[in-house]
């Protein structure tokens, strides 16, 4: 978590891009039944093109964070290894919008576009 938040805060290009953005984001990853693996989050303190705080998410995070985007684990890896963008994959109803709306992720695409990035950065390395 503290690789993504230096990623996101060292990014020039998200800070450019996202200043007016003021909302934390839940990013959850579904359970997923046939492997066992439980639901977890993450939780985004996102405001004005930087981090103020990045961890792993709690259920409250999930119950208050005004937006809420959650997929299952492989489409998630598809959106950091670049072979889905975000928007593609909420219009293919493969990540969904459980809190906020696709308005706002479409006011905003050049800032997610940029925290994609990040995230990917960030990831390298990691499963």
């Amino acid at each position: 978590m503290q690789a993504f938040k230096r990623t996101i805060n060292e990014s020039a290009e998200y800070r450019m891009r996202s200043n007016n953005w003021e909302l934390p984001v839940v990013l959850v990853r579904r359970a997923d039944p046939k492997t066992g693996e439980p639901r977890s989050c993450v939780y985004l303190d996102l405001w004005h093109g930087t981090c103020r705080e990045a961890r792993i998410g709690t259920t409250l995070d999930i119950e208050r964070a005004p937006i809420v985007i959650s997929s299952d684990r492989g489409t998630w890896l598809d959106l950091l290894s670049g072979k889905v963008e975000l928007l593609t994959a909420v219009m293919l109803r493969k990540i969904s919008i459980d809190r906020g709306s696709t308005s706002q992720l479409l006011g905003s695409v050049p800032a997610v576009r940029a925290l994609v990035k990040c995230a990917a950065a960030a990831s390298k390395g990691f499963d």
